[in-house]
């Protein structure tokens, strides 16, 4: 087992804030984590030989985990140490594998931003710098969701996928590239703005970005999807007043999951004000513009400020009162700092201009 090291170890930039007046704690400490810049060590391909594979993606040699910044996050690696892991099961069969294998996909497998920040970049890294994967099968687990397959497909080629029954079977591999991560901890290496041009140029995105309408305010709702969701369990109580809100201001509302994937990109890549509750969908401002302001609403962790930093962006964060009934959350958004974060974005974005 060996790693190849492509990109060197790096300062990381802290994120352009902006904090709105009277900020309670938790805000408070979200804005402070903007303020972070730590180092982020030397990413590349780990090439492994002849090694097990458990639940998504977790690579073991003689019964050692292969662990590492730039392989599991360490909140993940917690988890895996205190036994939390629900999908490490080494009771289970094992299946044989002697072709060639890419272990891309990791934790949280069935979520977009995961798919954004994690196992699409692993793939570029792949195909950067390993050429043409046709002599690889890419594990992916059972279950993975259909819109990801079809972004592998349509925009990396990859149709040769060896399914992993992550509940039913330990795979044995022969020999896999186990690519790093394109951050440590969610604080991305600026090679990650890579990745990002790579989409930003693809001729699926440049065809809707012609003929797509362009809108420089965006709101993103997620409504329709909280509605089919099985794990989202987040609500804004009075998201049809937020609604109102941003109208006001001219903005356009958008859900993200009901347009095709290079559509996204490119209401995305255009928008100058985007505002949007913390989650997968506001992860999408990674392909927005430098100097774009986020709004982001009842931020759950430092991704959307590690985002800004990596696109050189500007984070108004706000944080709203939240009422929890058994596993789901309703926050109520104050529209008054709303209104006073959206006229500190647009003052930030557009000087002189209301």
């Amino acid at each position: 087992m060996h790693k190849a090291i492509i990109f060197g170890e790096t300062a990381v930039n802290p994120t352009r804030m902006l904090a709105l007046a009277d900020a309670d704690p938790t805000e408070d400490h979200y804005n402070r984590l903007g303020s972070l810049a730590p180092v982020v060590g030397p990413l590349g391909l780990y090439f492994c030989y002849d090694v097990e594979m458990m639940g998504p993606g977790f690579i073991f040699k003689n019964g050692l985990l292969l662990d590492g910044l730039d392989l599991i996050p360490t909140y993940v690696a917690h988890d895996v140490d205190a036994g939390r892991q629900w999908d490490l099961k080494p009771e289970l069969g094992r299946t044989a594998v002697e072709r060639p294998c890419i272990v891309l996909v990791s934790n949280a497998y069935r979520i977009y931003g995961h798919w954004l920040v994690d196992m699409l970049p692993k793939l570029w890294l792949c195909q950067r710098f390993l050429g043409d994967l046709s002599s690889f099968s890419i594990i992916v687990p059972r279950g993975t969701p259909a819109w990801a397959l079809s972004i592998m497909e349509r925009f990396f080629g990859v149709t040769n996928i060896l399914w992993h029954e992550i509940n039913n079977e330990v795979l044995k591999l022969s020999s896999c590239v186990v690519p790093s991560l394109l951050h440590n901890d969610h604080y991305f290496h600026p090679r990650m703005n890579d990745f990002v041009s790579h989409l930003l140029a693809h001729p699926h995105v440049a065809a809707a970005a012609a003929s797509a309408r362009p809108a420089e305010r965006l709101y993103i709702t997620r409504r329709a999807f909280r509605d089919r969701s099985t794990s989202y369990s987040r609500t804004i109580a009075n998201e049809e007043q937020v609604v109102d809100l941003m109208t006001e201001f001219g903005f356009t509302t958008i859900a993200p999951e009901e347009l095709p994937w290079e559509e996204q990109i490119a209401l995305f890549s255009r928008a100058r004000i985007i505002v949007g509750e913390s989650g997968s969908g506001l992860h999408n401002t990674i392909f927005s513009p430098a100097d774009a302001c986020v709004v982001c609403l009842n931020p759950e962790n430092q991704l959307q400020m590690s985002i800004a930093a990596l696109r050189d962006q500007i984070v108004i964060n706000q944080v709203s009162p939240k009422r929890t009934v058994e596993a789901s959350t309703s926050y109520v958004v104050d529209l008054g700092r709303l209104r006073r974060a959206v006229a500190a974005a647009i003052a930030a974005t557009n000087p002189g201009r209301a």
